[in-house]
């Protein structure tokens, strides 16, 4: 990303950022790690669109905007509950990290509302897990009711083809 390598990785058919830190290695109960949860903090706002149920596109400008600007995604070594709690503050609060959301916005490398602010650590966390679980998102889907009116509703499903069982009533 820019100047910064984010994380190594073993290539596969399907990958997601869970994997590209060491430490986490992909395991979904380590989402919470500083780092991997400010790494994909950023990718995810990176993202021209910041609707991200069909991946994340990163548009190529935004390589240059960042260029060789070194972001700090782990600020120190402590691993208490509040020190990972206050990394991602930290991390949000990181002069490098606001300007270079300000040179950005100021780009117009965006689609949608502006500015685009840095996406949460839930948000982020959330994301994450569906992406390593293979699990789709598919967005105010209309769903009839008996009255005739409708609902709409966010659906997940796996992103494997198959068989799954859903749930219902009649």
């Amino acid at each position: 990303m820019g100047g910064n390598a984010i994380g190594n990785v073993t290539a596969a058919p399907v990958l997601h950022l869970a994997q590209i830190v060491a430490r986490v290695d992909g395991d979904l109960d380590k989402l919470k790690d500083s780092g991997v949860t400010n790494i994909a903090r950023l990718v995810f706002t990176l993202g021209r669109s910041d609707i991200r149920d069909d991946g994340t596109e990163i548009a190529p400008e935004v390589h240059d905007i960042i260029g060789d600007r070194r972001i700090n995604f782990r600020h120190d070594a402590d691993y208490s509950a509040t020190a990972v709690l206050d990394k991602v503050q930290q991390f949000s609060d990181d002069p490098v990290v606001a300007q270079l959301l300000d040179d950005l916005n100021a780009a117009g490398v965006f689609a949608g509302e502006l500015p685009r602010e840095l996406c949460t650590a839930a948000n982020a966390r959330n994301e994450l897990r569906r992406n390593a679980m293979g699990i789709l998102r598919t967005r105010d889907v209309k769903i009839p009711l008996q009255n005739g009116s409708f609902v709409f509703a966010d659906v997940f499903r796996p992103a494997a083809p198959g068989n799954y069982p859903v749930m219902g009533s009649e």
